[in-house]
């Protein structure tokens, strides 16, 4: 591809906690953009969830390589944003 004609690499960071009701519908609706898939990844910054969002996460990333977790010991949504930066 040209690289003056190649989309910019994304980085979606989605700090969550204790969402497993919700969290395999997230990462699908991301994954299932019409956008290269190689030009995305998807940061998901758990704050020490106490259900089964991490578990879950970790099974998905069986079938997205660009997902990537990332832990919030803060537990909250600023600390989730710092922590996916570093």
């Amino acid at each position: 591809m040209d690289p003056v004609c190649d989309p910019p690499f994304v980085s979606i960071i989605m700090p969550v906690r204790n969402e497993e009701r919700f969290i395999t519908g997230a990462i699908e609706a991301v994954f299932e953009q019409d956008y290269p898939a190689d030009r995305l990844e998807l940061l998901i910054v758990d704050g020490m969830s106490t259900d089964r969002t991490r578990e879950l996460v970790v099974g998905a990333q069986q079938y997205h390589p660009n997902l990537k977790l990332v832990d919030n010991p803060g537990k909250i949504v600023p600390t989730g944003f710092n922590a996916a930066l570093e």
